[in-house]
């Protein structure tokens, strides 16, 4: 690595060309370089260092950054992004412009064009501004990407690990793990295939038409549906205009082909997979309708279906459909509902949970694009879910005859068999507290399935006092003498109340000195003989307790010795002299 002292001291390598195959970036770059070098437009340098850039280092731009970035007397500009330009469904108005990018989702350009805007690609801009005048250059947000909180992925592509910072080191990643919450397209078709329900078509797990994948799902996200492909009028053959008795289905929804009725009634039943967005939405509806409308219709209680007429009259009869989910979210007020505990709910056996809907299918004035939409009907709550709420979804036992039933195309009247169907889950739930952080809408985490007191949750406190309790029971064996030392005194002690009274050992004691004891030398040291247990125990000094042995003395003082002529120190002569 080589030393740039312009950079301090960390030598930062440019790229001169992308690293992509594609032709058609290759091609704009070989057209940006040329209008680069023969004009002195700094627009169209900063155009080709971004083509230069890698796809992440691109961000994509929402049509709603693309909205507020817009100044009052940019009218006429052309905004250019060199990047994807996405879609934001809470916009509620695109505003008419001509946008140029790399690249456009399929819904962003819809509502584009649908607006009277125009999308334009990079190759076209050149042609229409080739000085980059007029126009006005947008980035998306550079340092709010997850690619510069995350590093790879985990064990599914919506999982990244996370890495301690930037800088260079090794990275922090989380390794495989068993898959909690939610489940992609594919991973459902085959679960729904072992329950015998077959699925001939199903969304892709990525894309634009792929279904929202969160532990955390909201209102207006997209959701897999699963009902019987049907034509978009639904069940039954198509009614004609005027033929409905209800004011609200006087004209009926968009047609999907061209088959007639006969070729219809007499195709074999199919059922599908279907990505379709939560809050439904009435065919008969004009224009988008705002975020307070969508929420009253997220759910449908099944007293309103047993009334004739009313919103639900065509949906009940023609496009009933099963919502698939791993579980739901409810929430358990408490302190005059000052304190909400979130709690999960899911099936105790771990299959997924089919809840009963309704779907529909609109077309907004001035628009070609289709919107399917579904709501969930609840019903009231059984024993197990009554402390919890007082209503809950209808849940249908996965591959019964009641999935059959309330899916079957030929039934295309309302009836009380149908209606006798939306009843409380008679089956095993299983509910436990989740972390409150579940409530923000913008939050997203494994963690929000896991019990609170569970040892997979890291952010239980309690998990943290029960290690250190484990790692201290094992620290001690049990069957082994226990050993105390104190300090002040400097012995050491053992609990011998495991060892019995005739096997302890015998101290032995210096016996006395005797009193031909020689003039000027020092007492010599006699050697300890061993003796009988009997003969020690007999003069054995010691009452009571066993006395304890020291580890820094003898229990003697050492006796006085008088030092030889010659041995003195040389300042004893000077003392006697004096």
């Amino acid at each position: 690595m080589g030393i740039d002292l312009d950079r301090h001291h960390v030598r930062s390598t440019h790229r001169k060309a992308p690293k992509s195959d594609n032709v058609y970036l290759k091609l704009l770059v070989k057209l940006y370089r040329f209008l680069a070098r023969r004009t002195d437009s700094n627009f169209n340098k900063v155009v080709l260092r971004r083509l230069f850039m890698s796809r992440i280092n691109r961000p994509p731009v929402s049509l709603s950054r693309v909205k507020s970035q817009i100044p009052k007397d940019g009218e006429g500009k052309v905004v250019v992004v060199v990047g994807t330009v996405t879609d934001d469904n809470r916009l509620l108005e695109v505003p008419k412009v001509t946008i140029a990018a790399l690249r456009f989702t399929a819904t962003a350009r819809a509502r584009i064009l649908a607006a009277g805007g125009e999308a334009l690609t990079l190759d076209q801009l050149a042609l229409r501004a080739p000085t980059g005048s007029n126009t006005l250059l947008l980035r998306g947000p550079k340092n709010a990407r997850e690619a510069v909180k995350h590093f790879g992925f985990g064990p599914h592509k919506h999982k990244k690990p996370y890495i301690e910072s930037k800088g260079r080191k090794f990275e922090k990643a989380r390794g495989r793990r068993r898959s909690r919450g939610f489940k992609r397209p594919a991973q459902i078709r085959e679960l729904f295939r072992h329950d015998g329900m077959p699925v001939d078509e199903a969304p892709e797990d990525e894309g634009d038409g792929a279904p929202r994948q969160s532990y955390n799902f909201a209102p207006g996200y997209h959701g897999v549906v699963y009902r019987a492909d049907v034509p978009d009028w639904g069940a039954g053959p198509r009614r004609q205009r005027g033929t409905n008795t209800s004011d609200e289905a006087a004209e009926e929804g968009p047609v999907e082909g061209g088959d007639s009725d006969d070729a219809s009634n007499n195709k074999s039943v199919s059922y599908k997979l279907q990505s379709m967005k939560w809050g439904l939405i009435p065919f008969w509806t004009k224009r988008n309708p705002d975020y307070g409308s969508m929420m009253k219709t997220i759910n449908c209680r099944d007293d309103s279906l047993a009334q004739s007429g009313g919103m639900w009259s065509t949906m009940k009869a023609r496009k009933r459909c099963i919502v698939v989910a791993e579980g739901f979210y409810e929430w358990l007020k408490k302190d005059g509902n000052k304190d909400k505990i979130p709690h999960f709910v899911k099936r105790k056996d771990g299959k997924l949970m089919c809840f009963a809907g309704l779907w529909d299918v609109v077309q907004y004035e001035n628009s070609e694009q289709k919107l399917y939409t579904y709501t969930i009907i609840t019903t009231d709550s059984n024993k197990q879910l009554k402390f919890l709420h007082d209503r809950m979804p209808v849940i249908l036992e996965n591959g019964s005859e009641e999935i059959r039933t309330w899916l079957d195309p030929k039934r295309c009247e309302w009836s009380q068999e149908l209606q006798a169907l939306l009843k409380p889950f008679d089956g095993e739930l299983e509910v436990y507290p989740v972390s409150k952080d579940v409530g923000k809408v913008g939050n997203n985490s494994p963690n929000f399935v896991i019990p609170i007191d569970s040892k997979e949750n890291k952010s239980n406190i309690a998990n943290f006092f029960a290690k250190g309790a484990a790692k201290q029971k094992n620290a001690t064996k049990e069957g082994q003498p226990r050993v105390g030392v104190k300090k002040e005194e400097g012995f050491v002690t053992e609990d011998s109340t495991s060892i019995k009274e005739e096997t302890k050992p015998v101290v032995g004691i210096k016996r006395e000195a005797g009193d031909d004891s020689v003039d000027e030398e020092p007492l010599k040291k006699v050697a300890v003989t061993k003796t009988s247990s009997a003969s020690n125990k007999a003069s054995s000094p010691r009452k009571g307790a066993r006395q304890k042995i020291s580890a820094t003395s003898n229990g003697t003082k050492s006796p006085t010795k008088e030092k030889q002529p010659g041995t003195q120190k040389i300042t004893k002569f000077f003392a006697n002299s004096s």
